[in-house]
């Protein structure tokens, strides 16, 4: 190496360390921090008491017995679990960075002022302050904060703002029920429509007690889905005030009891709606809760609810025949040696024809209607195996959006089947066709699926 590459080297090496140390120099008024940061950590243990004022709101919480916590102030309500553990973790293991400035005019931009900042102090049992502080905005991997008697603005690593700023909502504990799904052993459910029984036939089986519609097979995964869902069943929100008449708890629309091995229930009253929640709380309980609609809907099955929702089940390999009428079209695939042919003759996809008779050997609803077809049909499918058997299929109107009325010939009430479903199997002519191949694409290539398609998925 020469001397002049090893004198440029060190030329180089000297600018780069002189523009390190300009960038790290602070602006006038920015002091480097010489403490550890806005406070210091904190033992757990020593954590009895913590004030957060948040936009406006003042918040305080209070240990209990052992970890848990109240809320003691503005109203007395057990602390979220999680929300609790969470902030305590934070206040005895947090770790800063340096701090970034000690301007007052700067405090606004980064959020640590009392406008914006959530301003916290943290109490120990004998009720010495052991921490006050604001917490400011996140920023390239940090929280700022600011000792709330200092101007200087720590950076404290990760995103922690909202682990203290939190509403009242955010900081009182939203469980409604709380038991193991495993202990159950007896599920009723009553609704308008009348009230199921079921009880445990043994540790993977259900069976029906008591029913005022005939349940001639039972949906094995409905009294499963129930009880996982009331085990842990958390609140969207408080209806706090809410009178006898506006919850509709008096009258409940739905009551749901499940009864465990030790013989204790648990149980649940739905009341009315509001906007898409619904009022709820167990029967002797005074606290009124809001539960999502899409809650409420898993939990609150009118009896017919629970049969089994199996529309179609045969092997592919043994359907012969699959007729299909769709507006003015009708198309018949027949299938010949192993391959399948159509009439009227057309052009058609195999792979499409493959999956259209996959869906059909396995078809199930999301639900059942309990209401014969209504409407101007969609369109009809007939199926035919190879021991005789034949189905057919009543494809009903659209219901919103998201499903079709399915009815099977011989049956008084319908299913609803996804739209995503009933668009794989009720196909016409067009339909059955391979997707245009894109201009330029040689001979052989698959065609493009539209955009945002899962590779392998048929497009339609």
């Amino acid at each position: 190496m020469t001397r002049r590459t090893i004198g440029a080297l060190g030329l180089f090496a000297g600018l780069l360390g002189l523009a390190l140390y300009v960038r790290s120099v602070p602006e006038k008024g920015d002091r480097r921090a010489n403490r550890p940061g806005a406070f210091a950590p904190i033992p757990a243990a020593d954590i009895a008491k913590v004030t957060v004022k948040s936009e406006g709101q003042g918040i305080v919480l209070k240990r209990a017995d052992g970890d848990n916590f109240r809320v003691v102030d503005p109203l007395d309500y057990p602390a979220d679990a999680y929300a609790a553990k969470t902030l305590i973790e934070k206040l005895s293991k947090i770790t800063f960075d340096d701090a970034i400035t000690d301007r007052p005019e700067k405090h606004a931009e980064f959020e640590v002022d009392d406008a914006k900042g959530a301003h916290v102090t943290v109490e120990d049992k004998s009720g010495k302050v052991r921490a006050d502080f604001v917490v400011g905005k996140y920023l390239n991997g940090t929280t700022l904060m600011r000792a709330a008697k200092s101007n200087q603005v720590f950076q404290a690593v990760g995103s922690l703002k909202h682990v203290f700023a939190k509403d009242l909502r955010g900081w009182r504990d939203k469980v409604v029920l709380d038991f193991k799904r495993e202990e159950a052993q007896r599920l009723q459910v009553e609704t308008s429509a009348g009230t199921i029984a079921l009880k445990k036939k043994d540790e993977a089986t259900w069976e029906v007690e008591s029913s005022p519609a005939t349940i001639p097979n039972l949906d094995q995964a409905m009294p499963g889905q129930i009880v996982t869902a009331l085990a842990a069943l958390r609140a969207n929100d408080f209806a706090d005030g809410a009178g006898a008449d506006e919850a509709g708890l008096d009258k409940p629309t739905a009551r749901i009891t499940v009864t465990l091995k030790d013989g204790k229930t648990h149980a649940l009253l739905i009341g009315a709606s509001k906007g898409d929640d619904f009022f709820a709380r167990p029967p002797d309980g005074r606290q009124v809760f809001l539960l999502r609609k899409n809650t409420v809907e898993r939990v609150a099955r009118r009896p017919i609810e629970f049969r089994d929702k199996t529309v179609l089940s045969f092997k592919a390999d043994d359907a012969l025949e699959v007729r299909i009428t769709k507006g003015k079209s009708a198309v018949t695939l027949v299938r010949q040696g192993g391959a399948w042919t159509t009439r009227p003759a057309i052009e058609f996809d195999a792979q499409r024809v493959q999956n259209l008779v996959s869906t059909l050997a396995n078809l199930k609803a999301s639900t059942l209607s309990g209401d014969a077809v209504a409407g101007r049909p969609s369109g009809d499918v007939a199926v035919r195996l190879k021991d005789g058997t034949r189905a057919a299929l009543r494809i009903g109107p659209l219901v919103g959006d998201n499903n079709y009325y399915v009815q099977r010939e011989g049956r008084d009430d319908a299913f609803l089947v996804s739209k995503y479903v009933v668009d794989r199997f009720l196909l016409d002519a067009e339909g059955l066709k391979q997707p245009a191949r894109q201009p330029g694409m040689p001979p052989g290539t698959p065609p493009r699926m539209p955009p945002g398609m899962p590779p392998g998925m048929p497009s339609r």
